[in-house]
Formats: structure tokens, sequence, C-alpha cells
């Protein structure tokens, strides 16, 4: 059926409905009513766009400028998301022609890649080409490059950049104690795009990093997107050991739906394997913990995701983190690894400030006792790091670390590990786990060796 003027008395109706929601403003915050918006939008230009393929001909006109009218009263990145919407037909006429309309209109930065450095004048080039060559970019992004007091030639490779229009460098004189929560908050309060990608100055990035993060979040919605990486030690890459997690989601989970949020705690805190919704972080005044310690992330992805209402994944990885490099916090030992029990009292005391404590908090036993593991065999003082860490301890009862096992199976010699770790007693911890990692391994050659008999 063709249909006739009379159609276009629906527009009327829609102008009603915008009227109502615009009326309600001031009922909401400016983050839940940009979702309001979309979600009302997206319902208009279904109708619209069903209607415009059946109307006649010399009335399409009037469709299509009453839809891109609509649009382009909305803020940029509201209309992105309308018109990146799942549920809506690219391929068709209408579509096709207002995500070029609108792309060439807005000239807002969609993404601000926030890029940290101290001390790696050997590596720095390499990161911010591989940021400034990316492919498939049809719409603006900001590079904020933050130098955290370098001493070595850093700065100096990072000024051969400043005569580009997308890139703004900043300069700390001194280097700021602790990780770079200082800088990258800096860098947070200085963007100016819809979504932030934090970045080392010293990692590589895949062409399509950009293009596959961002549609990610558009379609579905995020206020998280995760995506996997790998590593590299100057020599080889390897896969990242949690890229299993994120391939084990469900399809539903993967985009953007969250089931479990626990089965996102899991995966490695790192900023720099994710984009945030800007507005998202401000709603929520979400910012790096700037206290003196290193290992900042743990908790800035705590708080992210135990907040976050929409999380997307992505299998394809897009970032190369350089490893065991010098000067970097992971590597070496010291005190500096005491920080996590800072960071354990921290995401705990936020845990309890939003009421969330018991239903989480066999999942940060388990961070906890996983960063044990890693921590102890780089101290020296491991009775002096398990001693301080009995007021964590206290909070969690043999039953907690019982209803942990039975959601993160695990290897009968790590969960007599982590027993005795609770018990302060790291050395017979170590001890046994040893024996009973030994035992493992015999009852599985035991079991090949009777297959192999057998046959």
């Amino acid at each position: 059926t063709i249909f006739d003027h009379t159609r276009l008395e629906s527009l009327h109706v829609f102008d009603e409905i915008i009227s109502f929601v615009k009326e309600k403003k001031d009922n909401f915050s400016t983050y839940e009513y940009d979702n309001i918006l979309v979600y009302v939008y997206i319902s208009i230009c279904l109708t619209l766009d069903w209607i415009y393929p059946k109307i006649e001909q010399d009335l399409k006109k009037d469709i299509y400028n009453y839809t891109s009218k609509l649009l382009s009263e909305l803020p940029n990145d509201v209309a992105r998301r309308v018109l990146a919407n799942k549920n809506i037909n690219y391929q068709s006429e209408m579509i096709s022609l207002l995500t070029k309309d609108i792309t060439s209109k807005y000239n807002n930065c969609l993404l601000s890649i926030i890029v940290t450095s101290y001390n790696i004048d050997k590596y720095i080039d390499e990161a911010l080409k591989s940021l400034l060559s990316q492919s498939y970019i049809d719409f603006d992004y900001e590079i904020l490059i933050i130098d955290d007091g370098s001493t070595d030639l850093t700065y100096e490779h990072i000024q051969k950049y400043s005569h580009l229009s997308k890139v703004k460098i900043f300069r700390f004189e001194k280097n700021t104690k602790g990780g770079v929560a200082t800088a990258a908050n800096y860098g947070l309060s200085k963007a100016r795009g819809s979504y932030i990608l934090f970045a080392d100055g010293d990692d590589l990035f895949a062409y399509n990093l950009i293009f596959n993060s961002i549609n990610a979040a558009i379609r579905s919605n995020s206020d998280i997107v995760i995506f996997n990486y790998t590593t590299f030690d100057g020599k080889r890459k390897i896969d990242a050991k949690d890229t299993g997690l994120i391939q084990l989601l469900s399809n539903d989970e993967r985009s953007g739906k969250i089931i479990h949020k626990y089965r996102y705690l899991r995966v490695n805190c790192v900023p720099w394997r994710k984009i945030y919704k800007k507005s998202f972080l401000d709603f929520y005044e979400l910012k790096f913990d700037e206290s003196p310690y290193f290992f900042e992330d743990n908790s800035f992805h705590w708080m992210c995701v135990l907040q976050a209402n929409s999380i997307s994944t992505i299998c394809d990885r897009l970032v190369c983190h350089r490893i065991e490099r010098q000067g970097q916090t992971t590597t070496g030992k010291g005190d500096k690894y005491f920080a996590f029990i800072h960071h354990a009292s921290f995401i705990v005391e936020f845990m309890k400030s939003h009421n969330m404590f018991e239903e989480y908090k066999i999942d940060v036993l388990r961070w906890y006792l996983g960063n044990c593991s890693w921590v102890i065999r780089r101290l020296k003082s491991k009775r002096k790091f398990i001693a301080e860490s009995s007021s964590f301890f206290n909070l969690f009862s043999v039953q907690d670390l019982k209803d942990m096992k039975q959601r993160y199976p695990s290897k009968y010699s790590t969960y007599i590990y982590m027993h005795y770790l609770m018990k302060n007693k790291p050395y017979k911890a170590s001890i046994l786990r040893y024996i009973y990692h030994s035992y493992d391994i015999a009852v599985k050659i035991y079991k090949k060796a009777k297959e192999f008999k057998h046959v």
C-alpha cells in the first residue's frame, strides 16, 4: 500500500511525545536524560523508516527533512547512538542518507585518548604513530599526552607532534608519587570526547582499535567496552592470561547485557584495554585514587564495573602491551607491593558505602588472595605483608573461602594455599601448595600411564 499525505499527521504525534519528554528534563540527571532521549528517538526513527519507503514519492522529502531536523537538535553523541542502534536497518535508504548527513554536520570530538608517559623515550614514537594511523575513522578524535615529569628525552620526542591539531600536550614539572593516577585524572579533566581511552605511552595499538571499540560502545550504548590484548617482551607476543574469559561470555553478555558482574571483576583490571563513556564517569564521579601508591588501576576497575549498567566485550586483540621493561610498575621488588593492602581497604570501603559488600565479598576475597600469590613472590618481608593483611582477612570466614572455591573452581593446592595465607602462615602455605601441586601432577602422570597401559 502506498501511503498518502495523511501519514504526515503522525509527525504531530511525535512532536507531542518529544515536547512531553523535554518538559520532564529537570526530573533527571544529564546522564539519565540522554539515555531517555536515545530510546525515544530510536522508536521515532524506526517508525519513520518504516513509513519512508511506503509513502508517495513527492512526500519522501518531508519525512527525511523532519527526521534530519529531529536528530540535528540532539547532542552529537546522542544522535550517533540513535543511528548506530542495532535495531535500525543501516541499509535502508533514509537511514543511510541520514548517517552521512549527521556525520558531515557534527565536528564534535567523539573519543579522547589519554596517553600517559614517563621516561619512555625509546618507545613513545612508535606508540603515537600507531594511534595516529588508525583506519576507517570518519569522526573527530583527540590525543591528550600527559608527560609525568620525564627526565630523559621523552618530552622532546612528544614535542615533534605538537603541530598536529588532534594532539594536545601537557607536562608535569615533577614526577607524581604512585602510578599514573594524577596524570590520568588530569587528562580526564581536559578531555572533550564522548568516550575515553587510556593508553600507555610504550604500548602498540592495532590499526582498527578505535573503529572496533567505538562501534561496539555506540551500538550497545555501553558504559564500558573491554577488549582483548597481547603482551610483548621485546622478542615475542603472548596472549593475555584472561583472553579466554571474554570468549566464554554469552552473546548477550558480549553485546552489553550484564548477567553476572563477577565475570567482569575477574578480567585484568588495567584501564588501557577498555574504553569508557565519559558521561558515565562524570555522573558517578569516577577517578583514579591519587594516594601515593602504585597499582591504582585496581580500585578504578572495581568502582567502574560495580557502577556500570552495561558492559560490552570484544574478542579482538586491539592492544599490544609491553612487559619486562626497566622502570615498569610491575617489575622489580620492594615495598611498593604493599599498595595492594591500601587498595583492598579502598575497594571494601567503596563496596560498603554502596551496600555491595555482602553481594561481592567472595569476589574481592578471590581478587586479594590471587594478588597475594603474585605479590608474596616479590617480597622479602612476607610475614609482614600477611600480618598487615589481617584486618582485611578478618572480614571473611572459612565459609566465605568455601563459597569462593565453589564460584571459582581451582586446584586443591591453590585452595590449601589460600586457606593458610588467611591464617597468617605464608611459609606453610607455600610448602603445602608445592606438595599438593606435585601430587596433582603425579596423579595426572599416573592416569596417562594407566590409559597407555590399557591401550
